[in-house]
């Protein structure tokens, strides 16, 4: 269920909260990711991108940018905010313009990733082209087959306890 277009989930399933309590939820979570960003950023990359190349660098650049997004939207938070860009947290609904078919998925860390429920590492291909995208935006994202063109339709962030 969405409630004000935030979607939580806990253990015994999907609940409802009003939305002062959705956006303090949200706003805990939102810091968190800036702290993490903030002090582990080195480990995180270390990690996760351990060789000195081109690849570490981009990640690193987009998880400034990043960071500066989640600082603005921080600012003033509203759910309008927080819905108009694709964040770590965040369902993404793709239309794939090419086969009018749509998906969604949801973009996570790596190390909560699970394809098989629509749960896509921030860091993958997919994943990466994704993070920071807005709605109505058009984008050609990497799958296995190659790269597909797709429009977002949608982004909606879900807060997890």
């Amino acid at each position: 269920m969405i409630a004000n277009g935030v979607v939580c989930s806990a253990p015994g399933g999907i609940f409802t909260m009003n939305t002062s309590a959705l956006l303090e939820n949200t706003r805990y979570q939102l810091i968190n990711q800036l702290v993490y960003f903030g002090d582990e950023l080195y480990h995180f990359l270390d990690q996760y991108c351990p060789e000195h190349n081109q690849k570490r660098l981009s990640v690193e650049k987009t998880l400034n940018v990043y960071t500066r997004v989640l600082e603005e939207i921080l600012r003033d938070l509203t759910v309008e905010k927080l819905n108009s860009v694709a964040l770590i947290g965040s369902k993404v609904d793709l239309r794939y313009l090419e086969l009018n078919d749509t998906d969604s998925y949801v973009l996570v860390s790596p190390d909560s990733a699970d394809p098989d429920q629509n749960k896509i590492s921030f860091l993958s291909p997919m994943g990466f082209h994704l993070l920071l995208a807005r709605r109505n935006e058009t984008y050609d994202i990497e799958i296995p087959s190659g790269i597909v063109p797709v429009r977002v339709e949608d982004i909606r962030y879900h807060c997890f306890d």
